[in-house]
């Protein structure tokens, strides 16, 4: 449902489709879900300086509240007298608002969900098509502000306006297309009517598709991608010729090293002397050892 709400210009609020604008407004929400447009009892913030103490505690007492505990309090609230009873209306019309009137991304209720729960002797009295619309109508506000992906409101209101009058036309007076009009898109028709929505080129959901496309596209030879991606490719070249220049500075300094040690043919000759003079020493050890005996024989003979 995304495409609608891409679609919706937030200037005079209309759905920009091929067959033209498709108005929304507070009298076609009510058309096509069934809720009261006419009456005018409708506050959009709560002033608690008019609110008597008792609806401000009732007020009060759901703030704060998330949708497990109104569904426990939905269940478990018994009617058999009118404190319980609005008690229940209370719980009942914020987890509607919350999960499908008036829905929102967090989890808390959000302010605007409690002036529907001041009054709830009748609550059918409300004006609930201008409640919705206005919901609606800041959540996509609030979406172009923020430029986030989920919307706050009855999306679903704006896919039943725009199937209708996209078949039946703004004006038909057919039987079938009198409201509300979620009883005629529902089922197999409304799964249906989407499929034809996907294939046939007039479509919204189409030619969301082929826009999609054309950006992808668009970004695959947009000018200033390619200019960044060759601007990517210089700094992959530098990047490379300042590693081949390290690698030359580390080479350089390896040779230096090298320069500083002794040459090999030098290693050798300094080896072939000293082993020479190892040579010579063992000569020395072993005349000595060849003139001790003879010394001993002399000894020897004097002593006789």
């Amino acid at each position: 449902m995304m495409e609608l709400v891409d679609s919706f210009n937030t200037n005079d609020n209309s759905m920009r489709t091929t067959l033209g604008r498709i108005k929304l407004d507070a009298s076609k929400i009510g058309d096509a879900i069934g809720l009261n447009a006419r009456d005018n009892t409708y506050e959009k913030k709560i002033d608690n300086k008019k609110l008597s103490d008792e609806h401000n505690a009732a007020v009060n007492s759901f703030k704060g509240v998330t949708i497990l505990s109104l569904k426990r309090t939905i269940i478990e609230t018994t009617v058999d007298s009118e404190e319980n009873t609005r008690k229940f209306k209370r719980a009942f019309i914020l987890f509607i608002q919350k999960t499908f009137l008036c829905a929102t991304n967090s989890n808390p209720l959000s302010p605007k969900h409690f002036p529907a729960i001041v009054n709830v002797d009748n609550p059918r009295q409300m004006n609930w098509a201008r409640h919705v619309c206005s919901f609606l109508l800041d959540g996509i506000a609030e979406i172009r502000r923020k430029n986030s992906k989920g919307v706050e409101g009855c999306v679903f209101a704006m896919l039943i306006i725009y199937l209708h009058e996209t078949y039946f036309g703004e004006y038909s007076k057919d039987d079938e297309a009198r409201p509300p009009w979620i009883l005629y898109w529902r089922g197999d028709g409304l799964k249906e009517r989407l499929k034809l929505e996907k294939k046939d080129s007039t479509g919204l959901l189409s030619q969301a598709k082929q826009r999609k496309e054309r950006m992808k596209k668009k970004k695959t030879t947009d000018p200033k991608r390619v200019e960044t991606s060759t601007k990517m490719g210089k700094k992959d070249i530098l990047n490379s010729k300042l590693a081949k220049s390290m690698e030359m500075e580390d080479t350089t300094k390896e040779k230096r090293t090298l320069g500083k040690r002794k040459h090999p043919e030098e290693a050798e000759s300094e080896d072939v002397s000293s082993n020479s003079e190892s040579e010579d020493e063992s000569e020395d050890i072993s005349s000595d050892s060849e003139s001790e005996p003879d010394s001993e024989r002399t000894i020897s003979q004097d002593d006789k």
